[in-house]
C-alpha cells in the first residue's frame, strides 16, 4: 500500500507574507497590491472572467507596485526592496504564465 503525499504548489499559494512594521504604509500598500494580483487577477484567469478592462486595471496596479519599489530603493531601504522586488517579480511571472496557459496572451 503506497502512501501518496499531496503538497500545494508554493508557486500558486499567493504572495509570501513578508513580516514588517504594521505602521509602514508603503509596505502595507505593496502587500495589498500583491494580494490583489494573487487573488483577483489569478482567479479571473482561472474562472474565465478575465476581461480587457481587468487587464487595464492590472497595468495600473503593476505601475503602482513598481513605483512603490522605486521609492523603497530611493529611500535606501535595500533589505525591504530586495524582499519585495523578488516577490513582485514572482507574482508577475505567475500571472503572465497563467495568462498564456488560459489563452489570454498569445505565445511568441
Amino acid at each position: 500500500m503506497a502512501l501518496k503525499l499531496v503538497i500545494a504548489s508554493p508557486k500558486l499559494t499567493g504572495p509570501a507574507k513578508l513580516v514588517h512594521d504594521p505602521k509602514d504604509t508603503m509596505l502595507n500598500s505593496l502587500d495589498e497590491a500583491m494580494q490583489k494580483i494573487s487573488n483577483i487577477y489569478m482567479q479571473a484567469l482561472i474562472s474565465g472572467t478575465h476581461t480587457p478592462e481587468l487587464e487595464i486595471s492590472l497595468r495600473g496596479l503593476e505601475m503602482e507596485l513598481f513605483e512603490l519599489l522605486d521609492q523603497l530603493y530611493k529611500q535606501h531601504r535595500l533589505k525591504d526592496y530586495m524582499n519585495y522586488e523578488s516577490e513582485v517579480t514572482r507574482q508577475m511571472i505567475i500571472y503572465n504564465m497563467l495568462k498564456r496557459l488560459f489563452g489570454y496572451e498569445k505565445t511568441e
